[in-house]
């Protein structure tokens, strides 16, 4: 996973004027999509829930005209085209990654893929002399996890740890994210707004974007972190039971 500590990325605002045009930003990693769009104006990023959660295959290209049409632009206006390649919903990692192909195809934009824990990292502050840990959902009672050790910017990648094991991931480490209210979690989770998650991605796609760090939209593939409910059945004949998992974590509730 490449290095794009917060140390490193500070300055967003700068770097989103130092590039000419605005950059369309697209995270459809959670239910509920969010779009933004940076560089367009004096007054800063114009960030926005898509409304309707799960619906992103129907509202996003809509919410996407809308928010061009609201700063008189339209795809052609672009920079480039940044978006969340997860881990998070299968469906809704799919949706935005395929619009954004659409994008590079069809009007020539730039690509730039971000991951969820990159834009994560450039959300947060460094802790002193404490690391930090994020958190995604991954469902069936487990998450994705990627840490950076204290003074350091490196992010690496801890793949899928149960929930209930997140503790021995760094005792001492400052935990970020969010998991579904019905999981129940042993470590207290500093929550992180949306809508700094969608600046954060601006600011690291600004960032490749003036370095030529671009991505060809054949070759811009989601990172899913975990093999689908369907892959896993096609290799063990066996379907995960979530109905189960799910009345065990409400027993323990």
């Amino acid at each position: 996973m490449p290095d794009d500590g917060s140390e490193s990325t500070t300055g967003g605002r700068d770097l989103l004027d130092s590039v000419s045009g605005p950059l369309l930003a697209l995270d459809t990693a959670d239910r509920e999509a969010w779009i933004g769009l940076g560089g367009c104006d004096a007054d800063g990023s114009d960030i926005r829930p898509v409304k309707g959660a799960g619906r992103h295959a129907r509202l996003l290209l809509p919410a996407i005209d809308a928010l061009l049409a609201d700063h008189k632009l339209d795809a052609r206006s672009l920079a480039g085209v940044v978006v969340n390649l997860g881990p998070g919903s299968f469906t809704g990692l799919r949706v935005g990654v395929a619009v954004a192909q659409t994008l590079g195809w069809a009007r020539g934009v730039s690509l730039v893929g971000v991951s969820l824990f990159e834009a994560l990292a450039v959300q947060t502050a460094p802790q002193n002399d404490r690391s930090r840990v994020f958190v995604a959902n991954a469902e069936r009672e487990q998450a994705f996890v990627a840490r950076i050790a204290a003074g350091k910017s490196t992010l690496v990648d801890r793949g899928i740890v149960d929930v209930a094991e997140l503790h021995s991931v760094d005792p001492a480490a400052c935990y970020f994210g969010q998991l579904p209210p019905r999981v129940v979690c042993p470590v207290e989770l500093i929550s992180l707004e949306p809508p700094g998650r969608v600046e954060a991605t601006l600011t690291i796609g600004r960032v490749r974007l003036r370095s030529g760090d671009t991505t060809a939209p054949a070759s811009l593939l989601p990172i899913y972190g975990r093999a689908s409910a369907a892959e896993e059945l096609r290799e063990t004949g066996r379907r995960p039971n979530y109905e189960q998992q799910r009345a065990a974590v409400a027993d323990q509730g």
